[in-house]
């Protein structure tokens, strides 16, 4: 318990923590917008509408509200956390007793507390694009359809379990949240490494976080051009319909940022991670260049923390450095025999 709090005790990580929600928090509308655009191509009856895209962006606005609540309220009341995954991976809280255990435990309380308000916003963005979803198949336009979703979100947050918006609409709602959060239950493969670790507890010294890391990135790679070949979007373009548009979407989405940073890295206002050769390195820091950063002025400021957006940054920084190499030494051997074993470095 003192071991992991210890991790989170910095303020600089509390706030990587915070600041990466609300990218992720902020991004997300944007996301669905390019779903909507996606529908209005493919022209599909069912498919994700600019409507509902903008009810996604009042549910998030709502959401925000409420989450600052709920996240105040969680880390004044920890036993008010109902959702058991969260960035904690502890089976056994509340370790060591008395005030000072509540103490040592402050950096976990407040990790969690952050999370419940990000949760909270993104199931309340959830709950308004499906209302807007249903008071569309219900054929209501303008006025009448905001009306609609009005009248079902607050008959879903009379009672939830019984949602007038769909079966299953408030677990699928929570998904989203831990979603969002990175805070998904983990496959069969990721339980096992928990579980060997629940079972060995030393080795939780080498591998602190399982589920935190490998949902980011999952999360990124879903957003990467490759991300085609997960098994969510499989999934989801199986079924068609607005759930096709929304992983299309995320996929345009990610991939059109990353096409924006690699122009940007191009021009030098964004960095990769730079020569692999430790005296090329070393010449290019003493210049104030930086790894994983942007370039704002003559100063240069990390974002590889602030995941999952880091990921995508840094991979399309990378690939351009890469890109820039194979150029140039095309350029000055006309046979093209690159360095190979630099290249793999680099890779």
């Amino acid at each position: 318990e003192i071991w992991i709090n210890s991790l989170l005790s910095s303020p600089s990580t509390q706030l990587v923590n915070f600041l990466s929600g609300v990218l992720t928090a902020a991004l997300r509308p944007a996301e669905f917008y390019t779903s909507a655009l996606v529908g209005a191509i493919r022209r599909d009856p069912e498919r994700l509408t600019f409507s509902e895209a903008n009810s996604r962006l009042v549910g998030t606005i709502a959401g925000t509200i409420e989450g600052l609540k709920a996240g105040s309220k969680a880390f004044v009341k920890p036993e008010s956390v109902v959702d058991s995954m969260t960035k904690l991976e502890l089976n056994k809280q509340k370790s060591i007793p008395g005030l000072f255990g509540e103490v040592v435990r402050a950096p976990g309380r407040l990790l969690v507390a952050t999370d419940t308000g990000f949760k909270t916003a993104a199931y309340r963005q959830e709950i308004y694009g499906l209302a807007m979803r249903k008071a569309k198949q219900e054929g209501l336009k303008g006025n009448q359809a905001w009306q609609r979703v009005s009248q079902l979100v607050k008959e879903h947050s009379d009672n939830p379990l019984q949602s007038p918006i769909g079966k299953d609409v408030n677990l699928k709602a929570m998904d989203v949240g831990r979603y969002q959060t990175f805070t998904r239950e983990l496959g069969e493969t990721g339980k096992n490494v928990q579980s060997f670790i629940n079972r060995n507890p030393y080795w939780r010294f080498l591998l602190p976080f399982v589920r935190t890391p490998v949902n980011i990135v999952k999360y990124a790679g879903e957003r990467t051009p490759l991300g085609f070949m997960s098994k969510e979007f499989k999934e989801k373009l199986a079924k068609g319909g607005a759930e096709r548009d929304e992983v299309l979407g995320r996929l345009l989405f990610g991939s059109s940022v990353m096409t924006t940073v690699g122009i940007l890295a191009g021009g030098g206002y964004i960095t990769g991670a730079g020569p692999t050769n430790a005296n090329e390195r070393r010449a290019l820091m003493a210049t104030g260049w930086r790894p994983y950063s942007l370039k704002i002025g003559d100063a240069y400021y990390s974002y590889n923390r602030f995941e999952p957006v880091g990921i995508l940054f840094g991979i399309a920084a990378d690939m351009q450095e890469i890109g820039d190499y194979v150029f140039n030494e095309s350029e000055k051997n006309k046979e093209n025999e690159l360095e190979l074993d630099k290249l793999a470095s680099m890779l």
